[in-house]
């Protein structure tokens, strides 16, 4: 029970999380998919297999007011989000957090394009929980955009990454991942 409540929490965080970034694809060129894929060895493990033209979700996104999205990104604290994605993007540090202990290791770093956080059990012989955020998605959901969110733009600033996994989770012999990538 643990393994398919791990299954489907991450599968529907993943989705959540994935949504507004992948809202919308160029119109000319190869149609852009948002994939997810969930298995696992269970006979209770629910298989899913999504596959869905970002151009459509974007039919749906078009009819939200996307001028509001992120417009106050200074919290009642006073931390100035625009202004902390610009220090930790630029920071001459690339790894920020290593946690070890003797059954799991979970790192926060960055590499040449994109923000990550894994996570590893000691069973396995690389990260199980792998999610990556690409600098041009935090780029654009710190820019000012005044006349609401373009996500086709944004989109398309993740073409030259394609396929781009976005998340990767394994455990237990179930697994869920989310991508995009060109058909």
């Amino acid at each position: 029970m643990r393994g398919k409540v791990f299954t489907i929490a991450t599968a529907t965080a993943a989705i959540l999380i994935l949504a507004p970034f992948a809202a919308a694809a160029a119109t000319d060129g190869p149609v852009i998919m948002l994939r997810v894929d969930v298995s696992g060895t269970g006979d209770d493990t629910p298989k899913v297999k999504v596959s869905v033209p970002l151009s459509l979700i974007e039919v749906v996104i078009e009819s939200v007011d996307t001028t509001q999205v992120m417009r106050d990104l200074k919290s009642e604290k006073g931390i100035d989000i625009r202004k902390l994605w610009r220090e930790l993007k630029n920071a001459d540090v690339d790894e920020f957090v290593t946690i070890e202990k003797k059954d799991n290791k979970v790192r926060v770093y960055k590499d040449t394009d994109a923000f990550r956080v894994t996570i590893q059990d000691e069973n396995n012989s690389k990260p199980n929980i792998e999610i990556r955020i690409p600098f041009s998605v935090m780029d654009y959901l710190t820019d000012e955009h005044k006349e609401g969110f373009k996500l086709s733009e944004m989109i398309a600033g993740l073409r030259t990454q394609l396929p781009l996994t976005i998340v990767e989770a394994r455990h237990d012999g179930e697994s869920v991942k989310v991508w995009l990538e060109e058909k």
